[in-house]
């Protein structure tokens, strides 16, 4: 049997209605999920994030322990404060580890205590 991508493995876990919790409460519930992109609601604000860019993320942080910090340096368009949108680093380590491409979500998710895990 042929191994799934990671693509699609992203796309088998999860699906529009699909709520992830986050550390300290957060939620962020997915609307729709498109060929290229995933909109997704945090607090009452629709966020969207490329596919693309989660699998760029994935391949190039493959065996590696990675927070937001790494995130907003290596794409801050995407997950930088200007031009990106913060809460796509956490909602993305969700994802991953969902997918089963990221080990287990540690840290809090405070200053001194980022959330962080590794990318398998």
């Amino acid at each position: 049997m042929i191994p799934k991508s990671p693509r699609d493995r992203i796309l088998d876990a999860i699906k529009d209605g699909d709520i992830l919790e986050g550390p300290r409460g957060g939620r962020s519930q997915i609307v729709s999920i498109k060929d290229t992109t995933i909109c997704y609601i945090q607090g009452s604000s629709p966020i969207y994030i490329g596919i693309a860019d989660l699998l760029q993320v994935y391949e190039h942080f493959k065996g590696l322990s990675i927070g937001s910090r790494e995130l907003k340096t290596f794409m801050p368009k995407v997950f930088g404060a200007t031009g990106g949108h913060t809460c796509n680093c956490m909602f993305l380590l969700k994802v991953l580890r969902l997918a089963g491409l990221a080990g287990p979500l540690t840290g809090s998710g405070v200053a001194g205590d980022p959330v962080t895990a590794t990318i398998l």
